[in-house]
């Protein structure tokens, strides 16, 4: 037999307890600093965006000047700190952006770009069966691997940025902070 419930929502008339007043003016509190909370998370959405854009316009600006800035400090008016920081972690391309990155950074690619390779069991293979093969050959063990290869920017990438520039080598510097943007994670901002 199957379970059948007969759950009901309790109207505000149907006669069922409700907390004292007191729940009612805090709940009503909760509720108006919830919205504000919102609203105040909203706009310092929005202004870490500007912020972003500021500074980064800042930092690109120094980058041609050949000054490389992992971190970037803003004072505040009244007189506190903002410090922007630009981790070097970066998200890989796939390897189908090897032979443009190859043609634009030349004899400097593998200064540049890092190359990486990852495996992965074939969906149709499972654990069980890949212990079944490992004891025979290489070949054998590579037919049920999937090999993906992608590319990412090395670290140190933002001060070999500076240095093209300071060697005015603008159009390949250029090219490396488009390589980096694509693939860098999102600045951060602390307070």
């Amino acid at each position: 037999m199957a379970l059948k419930l007969n759950i009901k929502a309790a109207s505000k008339n149907s006669g069922a307890a409700t907390p004292p007043d007191e729940a009612s003016k805090l709940a009503t509190r909760y509720r108006e600093l919830s919205k504000q909370l919102d609203s105040i998370e909203a706009d310092a959405k929005l202004v870490r965006a500007e912020l972003l854009s500021v500074v980064n316009e800042f930092r690109n600006e120094r980058l041609t000047r050949g000054q490389a800035d992992t971190s970037i400090p803003v004072y505040t008016t009244d007189g506190n700190k903002v410090l922007v920081v630009y981790p070097e972690k970066y998200k890989s391309l796939g390897d189908d952006n090897i032979p443009a990155l190859k043609e634009a950074y030349g004899e400097n690619y593998p200064l540049f770009v890092e190359e990486l390779e990852s495996i992965a069991l074939r969906d149709d293979v499972s654990l069980t069966q890949l212990k079944g093969v490992c004891g025979k050959n290489f070949d054998a063990v590579m037919a049920l691997i999937d090999v993906k290869h992608s590319v990412k920017p090395r670290k140190g990438a933002f001060t070999q940025v500076a240095e093209l520039y300071k060697s005015g080598k603008a159009a390949a510097a250029d090219d490396l902070l488009t390589f980096i943007d694509a693939t860098i994670g999102s600045p951060t901002v602390r307070t």
